[in-house]
């Protein structure tokens, strides 16, 4: 982690006594504080990739729609969730715009699928939204149908750092 941030780990030990570590960081210059909005928003953009995207998560789990966004707010995105078909229709029938992209889980309640939920709402807009497929479905039937319908596929448990490498690699 030290090393992604570019920050310098250092180590003193002394036998019987015990370790310390030391993680030298650099001083911030201006508090949030001091910044207006629009230099926050370009701060958050190069800290994470993803100021005010639109996200689009179709998942029937209220707990797992619970910790994405909270991921997804961490990383300065807009969430918006769905747990079904139906609310896919809500959200189109109100939204000004669509979302920039989308995550979706594969199986929903009621034998649903999100690949239908992508679907609606690329045709909603007329637009090839960029779309990852959420599964614990390790099975080649249902890769097939997500590569079939365009979306990108990671299979549960998903790291966030491999969720957010690939939705930039989308985005971009």
């Amino acid at each position: 982690m030290a090393h992604a941030l570019n920050h310098l780990v250092t180590l003193e030990s002394k036998s019987g006594n015990g370790s310390t570590f030391i993680v030298h960081v650099p001083f911030a210059g201006e508090t949030s504080g001091s910044i207006d909005k629009a230099k926050q928003a370009v701060i958050r953009k190069a800290q994470y990739g993803f100021a005010d995207v639109h996200v689009m998560v179709i998942e029937n789990d209220l707990n797992i729609i619970a910790a994405t966004t909270t991921l997804l707010d961490q990383w300065n995105c807009r969430t918006f969730s769905a747990t079904d078909l139906r609310q896919i229709d809500d959200y189109v029938a109100t939204a000004e715009q669509p979302p920039a992209i989308i995550l979706a889980d594969f199986h929903l309640e009621d034998d649903e699928c999100g690949l239908t939920g992508v679907a609606r709402l690329r045709s909603a807009w007329n637009t090839q939204i960029p779309a990852i497929v959420i599964t614990a479905d390790h099975g080649t039937q249902s890769a097939a149908a997500v590569k079939a319908a365009g979306c990108e596929l990671l299979c549960k448990p998903i790291r966030p750092a491999e969720l957010r490498a690939l939705m930039q690699h989308l985005l971009n």
